[in-house]
């Protein structure tokens, strides 16, 4: 099945870059995947940005999906 990049944040962390990754595949179905160094990578997406938001100093409710916190980091980083 293919799969369509719709949008990316970027996270340096330590000497790792990671790259959330929010896809669509043909059917319309959304996915995210976390790629650490370029391979993708079992970390949680969910703890992973809400560790960048905190950085960030953004105030972002641990109770929304990793979905709702991907679309609020992406406005505010890149809007």
């Amino acid at each position: 099945m293919k799969l369509k990049t719709l949008k990316v944040i970027n996270i340096q962390k330590n000497k790792d870059v990671y790259h959330t990754v929010y896809m669509k595949n043909e059917l319309g179905k959304h996915e995210m995947e976390v790629l650490k160094n370029g391979i993708i990578s079992k970390e949680s997406i969910k703890s992973l940005l809400l560790n960048y938001s905190n950085f960030l100093e953004y105030n972002i409710d641990s109770s929304k999906t990793a979905y709702q916190i991907f679309d609020i980091l992406y406005k505010k980083i890149y809007s």
